[in-house]
Parts: structure tokens; C-alpha cells; sequence
């Protein structure tokens, strides 16, 4: 990831909370695909393109 998006208050902010859609959704939208977002978390593609859509996420509250 670039310095500014590393240093973008949402993304702070989304990474604080555990808010993996907004992260995952912002790495993507900067050019980082669903398949190295997975092999850096080691979640399969599909996984993490579904969990930017918001989609099978369990609350944690």
C-alpha cells in the first residue's frame, strides 16, 4: 500500500475497528488484488472478495 493510503484516517480508523470490508475494499480500490489481499492474510480469494462486499460477516459486538 502507498504512504497516503497507510496514512488515511478511514483506513486507520477501519483497521482500529476490525472493519475488514472497508479495508479489504480500499486496498483493492488501490490496485492490490483479492488474491494478494489473501496471501497476505491467508484467506482465499473469494474469501476476501466477499468480505469487501460485506457479505458473511459475523458482529463482533
Amino acid at each position: 500500500m502507498s504512504d497516503h493510503l497507510l496514512h488515511d484516517p478511514v483506513l486507520i480508523r477501519a483497521i482500529r475497528d476490525r472493519d475488514f470490508t472497508t479495508v479489504f475494499t480500499m486496498a483493492h480500490r488501490a490496485g492490490i488484488s483479492c488474491h494478494r489481499i489473501g496471501e497476505a492474510c491467508g484467506m482465499e480469494p473469494e474469501r476476501v472478495s466477499e468480505v469487501a462486499k460485506g457479505r458473511g460477516i459475523r458482529d463482533r459486538a
